[in-house]
């Protein structure tokens, strides 16, 4: 059954972003789903940019620095009903589950969002 991901990164760039996000969009379309790509971490999950991306987007991104999707921290994450906000969000776009690429901040953010 095809399911629809999600991915940021948040946080500092650090090297291998783009590797990560290329790997998950290849295996993820490779099995089937549907990858969405949040613009801008947490914030941009916030603000709502999120759009469809695929292989083509990801092909020639090994070499780049940084993440395509851009990085961001977001104050208002840490706010309960912000994150009500996220799960909304992420409902509308009909996301079966979401990747996140990060630190230790980027991994509590995801812990609550769940």
């Amino acid at each position: 059954m095809a399911k629809t991901i999600a991915i940021l990164t948040s946080g500092g760039d650090s090297p291998g972003m783009n590797a990560a996000i290329r790997a998950a969009t290849m295996v993820a379309v490779a099995k089937g789903h549907r990858m969405l790509g949040v613009r801008h971490g947490y914030k941009g999950l916030l603000d709502g940019k999120i759009g469809q991306i695929g292989t083509e987007d990801v092909n020639s991104i090994l070499r780049e620095g940084g993440t395509i999707l851009y990085s961001a921290r977001s104050r208002r994450f840490h706010d309960a009903a912000e994150r009500a906000h996220a799960r909304e969000i992420l409902t509308q776009h009909g996301v079966d589950g979401l990747i996140a690429i990060g630190g230790n901040g980027t991994l509590t953010g995801l812990t609550l969002l769940s």
